[in-house]
């Protein structure tokens, strides 16, 4: 982005789509008004976590670039309320929490955010059909509550050794045996309005 434009204190909105652009200047926290910025069509291979330094960011427009991660920190923008990534190839976070829409996926990243802080995943009332396999990444996790979701396994929270409380009431679950034998530090268990018959 260039520097020049970084200098406009009342700048409202910002559009830089539609050039050569890698790379997010830190020069951008200059714009504290900044409430839309579109930098679709660059070549974009990250957005940098300091953009949750701009409290009056609405939207933001990173779409047809290099990107592949959103980072968590994104969920920390309070007053963001349109993300536009498509013609990225994102894997993080999944496909299946982007497919429902910005509200959602703000929850999301912000949830796993907290989570690394807090040990707690919340993700209750998403409609998810299956857990993302970066959850299995939040190792401090000790609390886990993904009811009121469409879910058929405990997988990957099985790979989460610190968990002592674990809600997946309200799912689609038939059978949970062997996924949990690894969370030998469980405590509380809520498997209820499921679909177990054994």
């Amino acid at each position: 982005i260039p520097s020049e434009a970084c200098e406009v204190p009342n700048l409202l909105h910002l559009s830089v789509a539609r050039n050569s652009i890698y790379l997010i200047s830190p020069h951008i926290l200059l714009l504290e008004e900044l409430e839309s910025l579109d930098l679709s069509y660059n070549q974009i291979e990250a957005i940098p976590g300091i953009l949750t330094a701009l409290t009056a960011l609405r939207t933001l427009d990173v779409s047809h670039n290099q990107i592949t991660v959103i980072p968590r920190a994104i969920g920390k923008c309070h007053s963001l309320t349109a993300l536009v990534v498509d013609g990225n190839r994102i894997v993080s976070p999944p496909p299946l929490i982007l497919a429902m829409g910005t509200k959602s996926a703000l929850f999301y990243l912000q949830q796993l955010c907290d989570a690394e802080t807090s040990g707690q995943i919340y993700l209750p009332g998403l409609e998810l059909t299956e857990l993302p396999m970066e959850l299995a990444e939040l190792t401090r996790v000790t609390s886990v509550d993904v009811s009121r979701n469409k879910l058929t396994t405990v997988r990957p929270l099985n790979l989460l050794s610190r968990v002592t409380s674990l809600n997946m009431s309200e799912n689609r679950l038939k059978d949970v045996d062997s996924d949990l034998r690894d969370m030998l530090l469980l405590e509380e268990l809520d498997l209820s309005k499921n679909r177990i018959v054994h």
